[in-house]
């Protein structure tokens, strides 16, 4: 049996092209609407500073799941193996898995309390100079088999007087984002109500 192809008629050679620029227009206005933030110490700030804008208008628990699919580690079982090595990996991994859905609760908690009071984010990339007296950031670097870029973050509030810089955070630029380090960050997340200091 012999196929018989026939010629679409104009108007809906039109219909067609309309249809795909329409698909393609529609593409790459999602693609354009996931922001994207540099490699750099602003662009943590800039990250940051957009988180503190949604956590004024969502819950605590919305504001969870928002870190959850955006600053959580992509494939981490692989990430912690390269990154740490076989051994170490393994179980960086596995307390990776067992706690990050509580912290990220808690760090929703803290966005949320930075959020409601005044005050700015400032950031420093940790490999240009870790902190000397903080013994925990020159064991983050020296512990790497691969280099990553890492960053620490803090609330510095905008009111008069002696208050303090508070920490945010640590974070690390994994797969082309800021992914948030939950581990070396629970030292500064509130602890849990009706908790003492000690609680994971």
């Amino acid at each position: 049996m012999a196929l018989v192809f026939r010629r679409l008629p104009p108007i809906s050679l039109c219909l067609v092209a309309c249809a795909l620029f329409t698909a393609g227009t529609s593409y790459a206005n999602d693609k354009a609407a996931v922001a994207t933030y540099p490699n750099t110490a602003d662009g943590l700030r800039q990250r940051l500073a957009d988180l503190l804008t949604t956590a004024k208008t969502v819950d605590q628990t919305a504001l969870a799941a928002l870190l959850k699919s955006d600053l959580e580690i992509p494939n981490f079982p692989a990430w912690f193996n390269k990154t740490y090595g076989k051994n170490d990996g393994k179980d960086f991994a596995e307390g990776y898995r067992m706690n990050v859905d509580y912290d990220e609760f808690r760090f929703a908690g803290l966005l949320k309390q930075f959020a409601e009071s005044g005050g700015s984010i400032v950031t420093r990339k940790i490999n240009d100079g870790a902190e000397p007296a903080d013994a925990a950031e020159v064991a983050k670097l020296d512990s790497m088999n691969k280099p990553i870029d890492i960053y620490f973050a803090f609330w510095s509030p905008s009111i008069s007087g002696p208050a303090q810089r508070q920490p945010i955070g640590y974070f690390m630029f994994i797969d082309g984002a800021f992914r948030w380090d939950n581990a070396g960050s629970k030292r500064f997340l509130p602890a849990p109500s009706g908790a003492n200091n000690d609680a994971p």
